[in-house]
């Protein structure tokens, strides 16, 4: 019993030495911080793997981009501009909007307009780089909005392999200032207006929002170790939204293409995401090129987690405390001591290893999902090294006690060597000749004097090779152990070689655990005194893999050579100068040879004699040389015939094993029908889009395209003419219905040109009458002056058509200015049409006008009345309206009568 105890105590402190130990080694790793940036791709496998997240954005991003930089057609962007961008901003009616671009400096033309609206949005609020470090030197804010306290910090914490993983609420300046980033910032006036404000609890900095409680991030917390954590910084907790955040392009805000209601009470950000301008960053999510994250995402993220957090209670990620690590390390290690000490099977060995592994990670992947940043390298390696040196040390010591075993086998065995060196002796050179050889199959068959064979010695490789145990072979002939037809061939392969007298050597094919195996056998007789064979010495080498390999290659020579000759692409091999190796027939028929031996011989010079441009092989080898591979490189080539064809060439290059080049590889595909089809498609596209521009003012054809259902804007400054042709009822019964509508084509044809000419907008014809506007679709101030110049004109080309008794024609003209509503309503037979009291007073205006007179409005005639001469006709009754004062319009003192 005292031994027992005695064993289990020493077992017990050898146990607790190996958790102590491998303890202190992976915290001592961990400390040095040679594990931080494992940590943090696990870390960043977390969130790849997390679900996408079913809440919805509060934030618009307008992104500027590449396309956006190259319309601006400079960088950075006039103060014209972005004043031009915030004032459209402004009438969405957004909460909060954040101008992530530097302005510390005057970017001239329209600086004045600039600082008018930083002056007036009371919710913009600009940035400035408080830090100057390896990101960049500080940068200060646009002098205005510091001035009015709208500034943020754009200071982001990036880690030591190029990650962003942590978010700065807010920095302090080398002044002293503590500075807000742009995330917070926003954030914060967010929630202002749901009378959310932020609290401290005044317990180690701690912070309350809402449903939020934010608290720092420590050095050691998480997988950071020793991590520069100044300001006040917390884990990011990127989000994975199923509906994206909705992002829209400058160029699109420039030409109000701003989805209804797309910021309405929302935070808005304006930031770079072109690449020229270098303000990329890699995330967690980053895995390639195209998954690289903007500064400005960066900030929009921080908001929206700010948001989310403290209207929601969505969860914060934090790291869990640092003695709670060191406790888990403790106890992965000891985990890992006792089960390689228990385990003893190694197939239970790894099975439990895999099991704890995955429950591991899994246990650390659900303590991400509640917001937990759990460290899983440092317990996987204390529970893996905890496990090896238990186990090495149980098998040391069983290995001690084996040695034991085997000394006093040794004395024992001392004694039977003795006994036996003399027979052993004996057969030395028996066992010499079998065991000579042993990577090959040896056997010895001795030969009976009936005629049939034996089975006299076999060495271990034989049956390893043909799987069949030598107990069962030894003393037997084939046919006792074999199958008929095996042991018959063996049989005759014996019975040859006594014939011949000679060294035989061939290739069998025989059936050995239970599949047919390929053998490469030699067969040596052996003569006695009286020169009869007695015995014959048999090796085999195991061929069935070269075999299968042989058999292999040959099926997929066959099946290549089946494809090169079949397939309907066109295969080949050139030499970089530009010659023919190789072609097949698909080839030829492309291009237009009887067979690809003829087309080797007759194309010596790709570039000059296939290529119509004769440029294109050059950007074709400059293309191979960058690349190493072409894809989809179209080009026109002559037939054999002279006729031109489209062709599309995929192809690659060949190195030899110095990494020369040695030709090029690849394919051709006619494309000749499908070039065809693709040009007639465009030309409709364009006839389609033309004719919708003549239907429809251009911007509103964009906005058709754009899909909106119904279009209709308000317009509070426009002037609107009718015109009508007098005493066009009674011409229309002298005449035929063609004459009168070549007539009237012929009219407003004339019309037209002036419309085009004054930059307005045509808006319908209605039998004899022309109506025509100014200032929409794109407002203009001149509009009313723009509509009298065209109404003058009018009344000057009328005179030059004269009616069939020689008179001209007159016109009476209507003209009011004020508000309308512009747009298109309906799903069938499009039009752009005006509604409101505005339309029916001008059409008034003309009705109730005098033959070659232009009568106007008051409205009108406050707007010109000091560019033109009017006379005032007085007050007239307008049906629906009452009396009104109208005015005629007069040119160079002449009145217009």
């Amino acid at each position: 019993m005292w031994t027992k105890l005695k064993t289990r105590f020493l077992r017990g402190r050898i146990l607790g030495t190996i958790v102590v130990s491998v303890t202190g080694a992976v915290l001592g790793l961990q400390w040095a911080g040679t594990l931080q940036l494992l940590e943090s791709a696990i870390l960043d496998r977390w969130f790849r793997l997390r679900p996408l997240e079913s809440s919805k954005s509060r934030l618009v991003i307008v992104t500027i981009d590449e396309e956006d930089i190259s319309r601006l057609e400079r960088w950075p962007m006039s103060d014209a501009t972005l004043a031009t961008v915030l004032e459209k901003l402004k009438q969405q009616q957004p909460r909060v909007i954040g101008l992530g671009l530097y302005r510390n400096l005057p970017v001239e033309p329209g600086h004045q307009e600039l600082v008018k609206v930083f002056t007036s949005t009371l919710n913009l609020i600009g940035i400035q780089r408080a830090l100057s470090n390896n990101n960049g030197p500080a940068v200060d804010p646009p002098p205005v909005l510091r001035e009015q306290n709208q500034i943020a910090a754009s200071d982001l914490v990036i880690d030591t392999d190029g990650k962003v993983r942590r978010h700065l609420l807010s920095v302090r300046d080398p002044d002293g200032k503590i500075n807000m980033t742009l995330g917070t910032k926003l954030a914060l006036a967010y929630l202002e207006a749901e009378n959310i404000r932020l609290q401290n609890t005044d317990k180690e900095g701690i912070l309350k929002l809402g449903k939020a409680r934010f608290q720092p991030l420590q050095e050691n917390e998480g997988g950071y170790i020793r991590a520069d954590v100044g300001g006040y910084q917390i884990l990011a907790n990127f989000h994975a939204l199923r509906e994206k955040v909705p992002k829209i392009s400058m160029t699109d805000v420039l030409e109000d293409r701003i989805p209804n209601n797309l910021m309405r009470g929302r935070i808005v950000v304006i930031g770079s995401v072109a690449a020229s301008l270098d303000d990329n960053f890699y995330t967690p999510f980053t895995t390639n090129p195209n998954t690289i994250w903007s500064g400005i995402e960066l900030h929009a993220d921080l908001a929206s987690q700010i948001l989310s957090a403290a209207l929601d209670g969505r969860q914060l990620l934090r790291g869990v405390p640092e003695p709670i690590e060191w406790l888990s390390v403790f106890l992965w290690s000891s985990i890992g001591t006792i089960l390689g000490w228990k385990v003893r099977s190694p197939l239970w060995l790894v099975v439990v290893i895999l099991a704890t592994t995955g429950s591991l990670m899994g246990s650390a992947y659900l303590f991400f999902l509640r917001g937990w940043w759990l460290t899983v390298t440092s317990p996987f390696l204390a529970f893996v090294s905890a496990g090896l040196i238990s186990r090495g040390f149980l098998l040391w010591q069983e290995l001690q006690l084996s040695h034991q075993a085997l000394e006093q086998y040794a004395q024992t065995l001392e004694l039977k060597v003795q006994e036996r060196t003399q027979e052993l002796t004996e057969k030395e050179l028996f066992l010499r000749s079998i065991y000579d050889g042993v990577a090959q199959s040896i056997f010895v068959v001795d030969v009976l004097e009936n005629g049939q064979f034996q089975y006299v010695g076999l060495n271990p490789t034989h049956e390893l090779l043909t799987g069949i145990p030598s107990t069962k072979l030894q003393g037997k002939t084939p046919a006792q152990v074999l199958s008929y037809d095996t042991a018959s061939a063996i049989e005759q392969r014996y019975q040859t070689c006594i014939e011949t007298g000679e060294t035989i050597s061939y290739e069998e094919c025989l059936p050995f655990q239970g599949q047919q195996t390929w053998w490469f056998t030699s067969l040596t007789p052996l003569h006695d005194e009286k020169g009869r064979i007695y015995r014959i010495i048999g090796s085999s080498i195991n061929i069935t893999e070269r075999k299968q390999a042989e058999a292999a290659l040959q099926e997929a020579e066959e099946k290549y050579r089946s494809i090169f000759e079949n397939t309907d692409e066109g295969l080949f091999q050139t030499t970089p100068e530009g010659k023919y190796l190789s072609a097949n027939p698909a080839l030829a028929r492309i291009y237009g040879y009887s067979s690809p031996e003829e087309l080797i011989v007759c194309l010596q010079n790709i570039n000059q004699q296939l290529y119509v441009d004769k440029s294109r092989r050059a950007k074709f080898v400059a293309l191979m040389r960058a690349q190493e591979r072409v894809s989809n490189f179209q080009s026109q080539v002559y037939r054999q015939d002279g006729s031109i064809i489209w062709i599309e060439e995929n192809a690659h290059v060949v190195y030899n094993a110095k990494d020369k080049p040695l030709y090029y590889e690849g394919s051709v595909v006619d494309i000749t029908m499908r070039k065809i089809w693709e040009e007639a498609l465009h030309y409709q596209q364009q006839c389609t889009e033309d004719l919708l521009y003549n239907i429809l003012p251009a911007p509103i054809a964009k906005r058709l395209k754009l899909q909106e259902s119904i279009i209709a804007d308000s317009f509070d400054k426009v002037t609107v003419l009718f015109a009508d042709l007098v005493s066009f009822t009674e011409l229309s019964a002298q005449i035929s219905a063609t004459q009168l509508v070549d007539l009237l084509n012929k009219i407003f044809s004339v019309f037209d040109q002036l419309t085009e000419k004054h930059g307005l907008e045509k808006i319908k014809t209605i039998g004899d009458a022309y109506m025509v506007v100014g200032g929409l679709p794109t407002p203009r101030s001149d509009h009313a002056e723009a509509v009298v110049e065209m109404a003058l004109d009018m009344q000057r080309e009328i005179t030059r058509f004269q009616r069939e008794d020689g008179q001209p024609f007159h016109l009476r003209i209507g003209i009011n200015s004020g508000p309308v509503v512009a747009g298109v309503i309906g799903t069938k037979k499009f039009a752009y049409d005006l509604w409101g009291d505005t339309v029916n007073v001008a059409s008034r205006m003309e009705s109730m006008g005098m033959a070659g007179g232009i009568q106007v409005t008051a409205a009108t005639y406050a707007l010109l009345k000091d560019k033109y001469i009017f006379e005032e006709r007085g007050t007239i009754t307008v049906k629906g309206k009452g009396e009104m004062m109208t005015y005629w319009l007069k040119k160079n003192g002449n009145a217009v009568e």
